[in-house]
């Protein structure tokens, strides 16, 4: 290696390490975990409230969507960091920073229930009805200072008769972000004869022959981003009296093919065609102007079955993600009691569509509408969906690609299955005992660094010097390497402060090897220059042996362990791979620049003749 290589090296991982220093000294810090910070801890025992037998992956379609439906609740907390995974069939959650235990528990612990509702009006933001229910997302800050948008936990809810649209909300989502959907143009429920794939049906038309006032769209936007509350500038076309709907959203269309009396189609009605412009500054909900608002949904009575029951997820036999001729959808099946309910809201949503009203069926889980098809029209040799008649047998949702095809099957399938979650345990972890944990441990290591520091010095003088700034520069490039990770998500635990600790051993260990090689080469005559070169060669492959073995026990605790132990394998696999780029660019190249200018020999000597001479060998190193 070149003097030139080296400088390279070593001014390259200082810049880094300066850049770590400056942004720790200017107040970033590492996110904390549960045990640190302190919060809620949960470990959810799922009850499935049916008395069929469910296979393996049925209890797993419902398992991954509870665990969904949890997380969107608790983004709704403003939980900085927060666990959620499976321990088996339970369900395992972390809170960090979260006091009301009570508040916590009911927001995670209510059964999330699919439901069908009939929508009654489309509210828009920015157009009268919108503000007089709460907003549906509320702004949170992270610990970093960025805003971003969460779920509102107060939205209105179908006992309400209003409910919020689907939107797209991210942790990391920062202010000015859209982050809404709408649901887009052609998405429809239609008979299921034409699905394939195991679905039965007919496919919806992609488009209506002939518009209808539930079809033609009342409200248009002049932007090409995909947004449920129209930006600055936005033309709107007004409503007709106050009701207000969309381009044409999912619809409804019977399973029976036969070919539909000549008067099904309902004559087109005139489009409003008063323009308005909506300022989002205007719309007084309390939220920024670049807040995500999606559409608001008034619904009807909710349907029942023969029994008095409410439609439910609970009355759906299966649905499965299938082709429906040119699109792409989901084709859906009741059961006996169900099919009566659904036939009758579908013949009445058909009925209010022909007379200019939205027409829609809005699926809701867990107080979001996840779809909201309409009744198809009439078109060609398919029925659509006759007022009056509805539709009896499968039907099918056009949903436009594959992915969304897939994502409303698991909602439909999971919702047939509802959960109650049962807390086994719940207990509120006091952030005082984690903080007194870290003290100690932080004073434990401080220690442990003094005795090796003085070790170092006392048995390889200039060697040891070399050896401690090579435990400075771990020290920086680990703590800005967990302080950076933590806007990624990762949260430093007790388990991981251990990682760490265990750690420093390792890039000790790695220096001590290192002058060990160089002094064996010098035992059999090799110069100064020479001796550092070879040593390093063969301490590195001795060095990246051992590290392969401790980083692959990393990986293997962290996708194999769950909790605080993947913590500690996370902390165990980064602190592994520092050191063998502190040893390469750091230790090497400063130990190379000093032989290159003649400061290490006689350092080496005096420590090769004490060592003949009857002093005590070092036993840090390896040989």
């Amino acid at each position: 290696m070149t003097r030139n290589s080296m400088w390279t090296s070593l001014t390259t991982i200082l810049v880094v390490v300066v850049v770590a220093v400056v942004a720790l000294g200017l107040g970033a810090r590492p996110r904390l975990g549960l045990d640190l910070q302190g919060g809620i801890s949960a470990v959810y025992t799922p009850v499935f409230d049916t008395d069929e037998d469910l296979t393996e992956a049925q209890i797993n379609e419902a398992l991954d969507q509870t665990i969904e439906v949890i997380r969107n609740r608790v983004d709704s907390l403003g939980v900085a960091e927060p666990e959620i995974s499976r321990l088996g069939t339970d369900i395992n959650v972390q809170l960090p920073g979260v006091a009301d235990a009570d508040r916590a528990n009911d927001i995670i612990g209510r059964t999330a229930q699919l439901t069908f509702w009939p929508v009654e009006e489309l509210l828009v933001p920015g157009l009268p009805g919108y503000t007089d229910t709460p907003p549906c997302v509320m702004q949170d800050e992270a610990l970093d200072g960025t805003t971003f948008y969460v779920l509102n936990p107060e939205r209105p809810q179908p006992e309400d008769g209003v409910v919020c649209g689907d939107v797209q909300l991210d942790a990391d989502t920062t202010a000015g972000a859209t982050g809404s959907e709408t649901p887009s143009p052609g998405t429809s429920i239609a008979p299921s004869d034409g699905a394939t794939d195991g679905a039965t049906g007919s496919s919806a038309p992609a488009e209506p022959a002939s518009p209808s006032p539930a079809a033609s769209p009342a409200v248009t936007e002049t932007t090409t981003e995909s947004a449920a509350i129209p930006g600055p500038d936005v033309q709107v076309v007004a409503a007709q009296e106050t009701t207000t709907s969309e381009a044409p959203s999912p619809s409804v269309a019977p399973t029976d093919a036969t070919p539909a009396p000549s008067d099904a189609t309902p004559a087109p009605t005139d489009v409003p065609t008063d323009v308005q412009t909506i300022n989002p500054e205007d719309i007084d909900d309390g939220l920024p102007a670049e807040a995500p608002r999606p559409l608001k949904y008034r619904l009807g009575p909710a349907p029942t079955d023969g029994d008095g029951d409410v439609l439910s997820g609970d009355d759906i036999q299966d649905a499965n993600a299938a082709a429906l001729g040119q699109e792409l959808g989901v084709s859906l099946d009741f059961d006996a009691d169900g099919e009566a309910a659904f036939q009758a809201i579908t013949a009445q949503l058909a009925c209010e569509r022909d007379q200019g009203q939205p027409g829609q069926l809005a699926i809701v889980l867990d107080g979001v509408v996840e779809s909201a098809p309409n009744m198809s029209l009439p078109s060609g040799g398919d029925r659509g969906v006759i007022c009056d008649e509805g539709i009896s047998g499968g039907a099918s949702i056009t949903t436009g690609d594959q992915a969304s095809a897939e994502d409303l099957a698991l909602v439909l399938r999971a919702g047939a299955l509802p959960i109650t979650l049962e807390p086994a345990t719940f207990e509120t972890v006091s952030p005082t005992l984690g903080a007194s944990s870290l003290r100690n441990g932080l004073i434990a290591g401080l220690v442990g660094l003094l005795l090796v520091g003085l070790y170092l010095l006392y048995f390889y003088r200039v060697l040891g010097a070399i050896a401690i700034g090579a435990l400075l520069v771990f020290g920086a490039l680990v703590m800005g390497a967990i302080t950076a990770m933590g806007r990624f998500g990762f949260a430093l635990s007790l388990a991981g402060v251990a990682g760490i600790i265990v750690s420093v051993g390792i890039t000790a260990d790695s220096s001590i090897i290192y002058f060990e090689r160089i002094r064996d080469e010098v035992a059999v005559g090799k110069t100064t220059r020479l001796a550092v070169s070879r040593g390093f060669d063969a301490a590195f492959r001795t060095n990246l042996s051992g590290n392969t073995v401790t980083l692959v026990a990393a990986l293997i605790l962290y996708f194999l362990a769950v909790g605080p132990v993947r913590g500690f394998a996370f902390t165990l696999g980064l602190s592994t791979l520092l050191d063998l780029v502190i040893m390469w660019a750091f230790t090497r190249s400063v130990v190379g620049l000093l032989a290159f200018r003649g400061k290490l020999g006689s350092s080496i000597r005096r420590r090769q003749a004490a060592t003949t001479t009857g002093a005590t060998e070092p036993r840090g190193g390896m040989a």
